[in-house]
């Protein structure tokens, strides 16, 4: 696990230093944050932070999963050690461990399941790769490593052009069909109201943790659920965060329960990953 860390943190600081804007001249004569400080301390055995230009990287023994950083993607039967965050281009690195082959080829079916179709499979007796894209143009890479029972999840939203928008959809002679298609998870977690919108997807993963996923959410009720979420108590180690494409809000509860949701305008699609305390 070590091991995956350090490299996550390593590829942090190689994509920042890619990024436009890094530069001498952009960066005051070639300085950067580095996360050596992270890296120290995660190799101790603690957990970490890091960011080098529009990358950030956290590092830990046991985080929670970030759904809804992931479109939405469930949580594999595994710990998640460090997680890598591209600023500029909304993709996300999991890092994996204690993952066994039996619910590393569940995860690779689920994926399937969940509409990724495969652009490149392959499996040997050590090792997995799974890359595939869905609809909406957004890709994943999940792979797997037997001898060292780690893995690592990519996900990446879809570049701009690809995939159908609703602009492109054919216009409806009526208004949208709104009938949800799982009731959404009333009661799992306090303090968390439903969000107005369609739901088209609940996985709920041994009733420990829950992903909704839903389209047609206005941008006003997203921002009601996130006001709700604070009035509930949603407000211990809060992250928000919104520029032009997308509204993210994620926090605990002083009881522990976590809560994580990310809006993406253009589509009008929103993923809420909510995690019971441990314990």
């Amino acid at each position: 696990m070590k091991r995956t860390i350090a490299v996550l943190l390593a590829l942090c600081l190689a994509a920042a230093l890619a990024l436009p804007g890094c530069s001498k001249s952009a960066a005051g004569a070639g300085q950067a944050e580095t996360p050596s400080a992270a890296q120290s301390q995660a190799a101790a055995g603690g957990e970490g932070t890091a960011s080098a230009g529009d990358a950030r990287v956290a590092a830990g023994e046991n985080m929670p999963w970030p759904g809804s950083d992931l479109g939405g993607l469930p949580a594999p039967a595994a710990k998640v050690t460090a997680v890598l965050r591209d600023g500029t281009t909304k993709g996300v690195i999991v890092a994996l461990a204690e993952l066994s082959k039996e619910n590393a080829a569940a995860y690779t079916a689920k994926l399937k399941e969940l509409g990724y179709q495969a652009a490149m499979e392959s499996a040997d007796a050590q090792t997995s790769l799974f890359i595939g894209t869905n609809a909406a143009g957004d890709s994943v890479t999940f792979s797997y490593d037997l001898t060292t029972g780690e893995g690592g999840v990519t996900w990446a939203p879809a570049a701009a052009g690809q995939g159908t928008s609703p602009a492109e959809a054919p216009e409806s002679s009526g208004p949208a069909d709104m009938t949800d298609v799982s009731p959404w998870p009333r009661d799992f977690l306090p303090g968390v109201p439903e969000l107005a919108g369609k739901i088209t997807n609940v996985i709920n993963s041994n009733n420990e943790n829950v992903t909704v996923e839903l389209e047609q959410v206005e941008k006003a009720d997203f921002e009601a659920f996130v006001a709700a979420l604070k009035q509930g108590g949603y407000t211990q180690d809060a992250d928000e965060v919104t520029d032009a494409y997308n509204s993210e809000y994620t926090a605990r509860s002083a009881a522990g329960d976590y809560v994580s949701a990310a809006l993406r305008y253009e589509y009008k699609t929103v993923s809420v990953y909510m995690e019971k305390a441990a314990g």
